[in-house]
This record gives C-alpha cells, structure tokens and sequence, in this order.
C-alpha cells in the first residue's frame, strides 16, 4: 500500500463542518472527533484555539456550545458564568 498524506486543513475543515451541522452523532462521538482533532493540531503546531457555537451557528432545535445576550444591540457571551454554559453542549466548537 502505498503512502498518502492529507492536509491539517482539510481534517480541521471536515471536524469544524460535521461539529456545526450534525444532527445524528452524539456529543460523545463529536468528543471524541475533537479530541484527535486537538491531537493533530498539536503535534503539527497548528493549534490556534477554538470558539464557541451560537445558536444561530447551529442546526435548529440542537443546543449551542455557549450562551449570547445582546447588549446595546451587540450579541455578547452571557455575563454571568453559570448561565453562559447551561443547557449547552461543548462539542458545538469551530477550531481556528
């Protein structure tokens, strides 16, 4: 068999998209996407931090990694810690 690479970029895009749009896996199996995902980021250097998923980011009816308010017609995370991250699920990121 021969040897075939692939491109960081091309895992971090496919592990970003599945992360917003899935409606099917769980958040144990989108864990454990975000867990080798982390892996490759790291040991190629190319780990440069993720962000949270609003509601707005993804599907209908799925919960958001993290909670918006708006503020003088600005969305910003939630002020108070607690209520940032209820009901939400911590595998709705997109990795940078």
């Amino acid at each position: 068999m021969s040897r075939k690479t692939i491109k960081v970029s091309e895992i971090l895009n496919t592990v970003n998209k599945l992360c917003q749009t899935s409606h099917g896996p769980s958040a144990e199996w989108r864990q454990g996407m975000l867990y080798l995902l982390e892996n490759v980021l790291h040991k190629t250097h190319n780990y440069k931090g993720f962000v949270y998923l609003t509601v707005e980011q993804v599907p209908a009816g799925e919960l958001p990694g993290i909670n918006y308010i708006k503020v003088n017609g600005t969305m910003v995370p939630h002020p108070d810690h607690n209520k940032r991250f209820e009901n939400t699920d911590s595998t709705r990121v997109r990795y940078l």
